[in-house]
């Protein structure tokens, strides 16, 4: 006679919080504007020419935490995705999460 096994329990991961939209990101160059000395920012020519694999720094303005970031895509109009680098202490993204942006 075969023995009844009881079923396992697959508990699912708890969901983390989606990234925040990128209208929560800081405008660097609103930034550097207003704060020239102290906060820098790339040449224009370097941000014209930022392709897949570059590394940038954005900021999340909420959270007031920088991060880098590998680019994954250049979309026309300057719209750029890609995947957070680095471990964040209080910005509600993860390594590996994917966010947008525009240069």
């Amino acid at each position: 006679m075969p023995r009844a096994t009881a079923a396992k329990s697959k508990s699912k991961p708890k969901a983390r919080a989606p990234p925040p939209p990128p209208s929560s990101l800081l405008d660097a160059q609103l930034r550097h504007r207003q704060h020239p000395r102290t906060f820098e920012v790339p040449t224009q020519s370097a941000l014209r020419n930022i392709q897949p694999d570059d590394l940038v720094k954005i900021c999340d303005e909420q959270a007031g935490e920088r991060f880098w970031v590998i680019v994954k895509a250049v979309r026309p109009g300057g719209l750029l995705t890609g995947r957070v680098d680095n471990e964040l202490i209080s910005a509600p993204y993860a390594v590996g999460d994917s966010t947008s942006w525009t240069s």
